[in-house]
């Protein structure tokens, strides 16, 4: 009987006796009636794994299974079907392919000892069990991670003719061009692609594509089809014709956009100087805090203005697209295929990666990691750090003498109470302890009437821990009473053979509902671990809250460890985002301000985007390793996305409350070629962000095709910015509302703590700091030793007609150049030795200090380096 059904029964006096003396009693009541109708089941995960042993299922792994084989023998067997997943399987070296394939196994590709395949979910445990498997995991789903990028990290200096004085000795440098990625491969696997926007073909007359290669993969990363010639690209139009995006055309033209032809854009520079200076005192293009949009200038296709400005930061690299589903698989084949083919022409690869997974070790053990940092030791790997710095879906907590428990409740971001739709259906949750300590994991229910004393408030519905076995189910069912929630929350946990740290994972029902008249429940996790340990929660950014219903018992979610976990594999590079830009404009002659308030260190022109994921990861590494501009990039759209999504091409204003659908409403620039219309548009985030660096790394590759991972962690780690006004042309935030500070260019706001405080606490937010493209290349080419491996022992004859005898420490330098240079530089750039003649040139190295160096043969129109050990 219901609550409501015994107070049906009761004298009118009664009811109100009930409703203020008897509520506890009949609260506990009901939620006991509850716990005696879940019926809590324990059963192992089908390897029978013991408490203490590894799973070499990764945790989405262990969950599949354990939900197929909970429907298989609870006789609901068609609730979970039998379905084909995509998966990463790392063997053992010197294991053979055919020990997988004469299982059924049937492999797809592979990078190493890494093999992608497509498996049933009913095979991940036998698979798992052969002995040559180490690890099996369910490719991990990716997400997109959504003018002045190039100015505000001086890359435009970079690409400009900079033909000056030498930055390691003083004399001409060996280049008078400017660095535009000539000769270096950039690929990415994205979706929304219009390989033939005018972007991404050759400057100036605009008529030979510049992609060289479009693969298609299906999700288990094998290879669909490829597009190699010309004449087949110029015939492709997009991967998804009914549903065109947009994200990678964006993406690609912040990398290697080369259009600068006439057309019409929106003048941000004129109104963001407006906006700094405040005149918005009558001034119609003016703005203040107030107001929400103003009329920046819109220039038309005449006058020498009217140039577009969204230059790419590599315009002249060759290009690579992937597509197909986004996961690891497609990712690592992605990988391999841009990497390959570079290695084919002989060129340098940058590999960019706008895209993220919520969940993981983010400890560089999974499969995806290892893969990924094999691809990394030959080609130049960018991966987005991930948009989720603002949101608190995160708990990293170190466990003290005092304090062994943490818990949080879990609220749903969207809840349909009509059609009993919310976000926590399906949702998962991931912990992880920092070793192989177990920790025990208790859910249980929590009744957020405020009307109900705290001691009668919760009640533990089950738990797992290292004294159980792996997989529980608890059951909220409870029929004629009615239901605390619908369907199985699942609940497994092991050691991983991956990294050798206990995890779990955590998985409610697909059909999860609060169904109660009586009492107003939440679900909740508690961990209880043992001191000095850490542990670290992880919840769906999409569906989950972590929060305390205003209760200190509980733990709300922090942003802490928001970091993507494909960002933390080793060899790649983990990209956040720095402001670039706090207003943006479209051709309708509006421009808005970034939501928020204007002047505060999260709106700050250099400083770090709140969006900006980040985390202090458990092998002592903090991510990102670098920002670059992300917010209101400048890039180019699909025509696909634009044409399906905007139908007027003239401007219109908002009709009965409704979004314009004008493409002058919605875009920042377009132009008019060959008889088609190309357009512009902004976004951000830190899928903006990691294209800028990449395309900066293939212009430092384009100076040094030597350049690795290690070389260019080295640059940044030396040249990387503080957050703070520098330099020509730098944009600004609004200087209106608090105390201008010119060193760090953050303002004294709302009394918020600023400056160089500030970023002491904050600063490995940044990685090494905001990216330098100007100070990175004076780095390396003041530093030619990087990317040598091998030292010089004999007689060297280079492409350049240079000829190099060594006799111990006297170097003889041949060449036909009628003058050239000859300089022995120290890893610390300090040229030691400097020699200069015709034909001929001896250089005396005796008496030099032992150590490693490079010797550089350079004029105007050869630049030779060599590595050299004294």
């Amino acid at each position: 009987m219901t609550m409501k059904e015994t107070a049906s029964l009761l004298p009118k006096k009664d009811k109100q006796f009930q409703a203020h003396h008897q509520l506890i009693p009949l609260k506990l009541m009901r939620i006991n009636h509850l716990l005696a109708g879940i019926g809590i089941s324990v059963l192992s995960i089908a390897s029978g794994l013991p408490v203490y042993a590894q799973s070499k299922l990764d945790l989405s792994a262990m969950r599949k299974a354990t939900e197929y084989n909970h429907a298989k023998r609870s006789g609901t067997r068609s609730e979970v079907t039998d379905e084909v997943v995509p998966v990463l399987i790392q063997i053992i070296p010197g294991a053979s392919f055919t020990d997988l394939t004469k299982h059924g196994v049937e492999i797809s590709n592979n990078i190493g000892n890494v093999v992608m395949a497509y498996l049933k979910v009913s095979e991940l445990e036998k698979v798992a069990s052969l002995p040559q498997v180490v690890t099996l995991e369910i490719s991990g789903e990716a997400a997109p991670q959504m003018m002045h990028s190039r100015i505000s990290t001086f890359a435009s200096k970079v690409q400009e003719n900079i033909g000056k004085e030498s930055p390691w000795d003083g004399t001409t440098r060996p280049f008078d061009k400017g660095y535009l990625g000539r000769n270096v491969v950039v690929g990415l696997l994205d979706t929304g692609f219009d390989p033939n926007h005018i972007t991404f073909y050759k400057a100036p007359d605009y008529t030979e594509t510049r992609v060289k290669l479009i693969v298609e993969f299906d999700a288990s990363g094998k290879e669909v089809k490829r597009w190699d010639t010309p004449e087949a690209i110029k015939a492709y139009t997009t991967e998804d014709e009914e549903n065109p995006g947009t994200h990678g055309t964006h993406v690609l033209g912040i990398m290697s956009g080369a259009f600068t032809g006439k057309g019409q854009f929106v003048d941000y520079d004129h109104h963001e100087k407006d906006s700094i200076e405040g005149r918005s005192n009558g001034n119609p293009q003016g703005c203040c805090e107030r107001i929400k949009t103003c009329a920046p200038l819109v220039y038309d296709n005449t006058g020498k203005e009217a140039n577009i400005p969204y230059l790419g930061m590599a315009p002249e690299s060759d290009i690579v697209i992937c597509v197909g589903p986004l996961n690891s698989n497609t990712e690592l084949a992605s990988a391999k295929a841009i990497s390959d083919y570079a290695k084919s022409v002989g060129k340098p690869a940058v590999i960019n990666f706008s895209l993220g997974q919520n969940f993981g070790s983010c400890d560089g053990t999974d499969n995806f990691s290892k893969a990924i940092a094999e691809i990394g030791k030959e080609a130049i790997v960018c991966i987005a750090a991930g948009n989720d710095g603002l949101k608190n879906n995160w708990i990293s907590k170190t466990f003290t003498a005092e304090r062994k428990k943490v818990a949080t409740l879990l609220q749903a971001k969207i809840t349909d109470k009509d059609s009993k739709v919310t976000s926590l259906q399906g949702t998962s949750l991931e912990i992880w302890s920092d070793t192989d300590k177990p920790f025990t994991v208790r859910i249980f229910a929590y009744d957020k009437d405020d009307a109900t004393p705290d001691e009668a408030r919760r009640y533990n519905l089950g738990e797992v821990s290292a004294s159980t076995p792996e997989g529980k189910y608890i059951d909220g069912n409870i029929g004629t009473a009615g239901p605390c929630f619908s369907g199985v929350i699942v609940v497994t946990s092991s050691v991983m053979a991956q990294n050798n740290r206990y995890a779990a994972t955590i998985k409610l029902p697909q059909n999860f509902w609060y169904d109660d008249t009586d009492i107003d429940p939440v679900i909740g996790i508690e961990i209880e671990g043992s001191e000095g340990q850490r542990i670290d929660l992880a919840s769906d950014v999409d569906d989950v809250n972590l929060v305390t219903e205003n209760n200190l018992e509980f733990e709300a979610g922090t942003p802490d460890m928001s970091i993507n976990n494909m960002a933390c594999a080793h060899n790649v590079f983990a990209v956040g985002a720095n402001v670039n830009r706090n207003i943006f404009g479209t051709l309708h002659k509006s421009a808005y301000k970034v939501s928020g308030t204007v002047g505060t260190i999260e709106h700050t022109a250099t400083w770090i985007a709140g969006i900006s994921g980040y985390g202090k990861l458990v092998d002592g590494r903090s991510m990102p390793t670098i920002t670059a501009p992300g917010y209101y990039v400048v890039s180019a759209r699909s025509r696909y996305n634009n044409n399906k999504n905007f139908t007027d091409d003239a401007p219109n204003v908002k009709v009965d409350g409704a979004e314009p659908k004008s493409k002058f409403n919605n875009n920042s620039a377009f132009a008019d070629f060959g008889g088609e219309r190309y357009w512009w548009f902004n976004t951000q985030g830190t899928s903006q962000a990691t294209p800028a660096f990449a395309g900066i790394c293939a212009l430092w590759l384009e100076a040094n095709p030597n350049l690795k991972y290690a070389d260019i962690y080295e640059v940044i780690q030396n040249t990387a910015a503080k957050p703070k006004m520098k330099g020509e042309g730098m944009p600004y935030g609004s200087k209106k509302g608090g105390v201008w500070d010119e060193t760090t260019g953050a303002v004294d706001k709302n009394n918020k703590e600023i400056g160089e405080a500030h970023y002491e606490k904050t600063q490995y937010r940044y990685g090494f700091g905001n990216v330098d493209a100007f100070e990175g290349l004076k780095y390396i080419l003041s530093h030619p030793e990087l990317g040598q491996t091998t030292g010089l022992s004999e007689i060297s004859v280079s492409k350049d007609q240079v000829v190099i005898n060594r006799n111990g420490d006297i170097f003889q330098i041949v060449s036909n150049a009628e003058e050239f240079n000859v300089s022995l530089v120290s890893i610390s750039g300090h040229t030691v030795k400097s020699v200069y003649g015709n034909s001929e040139v001896n250089i005396d190295a005796s008496g030099v200090s032992k150590g490693v160096y490079a010797l550089v043969i350079w004029n105007n129109d050869f630049r030779k380096s060599v590595k050299v050990i004294l």
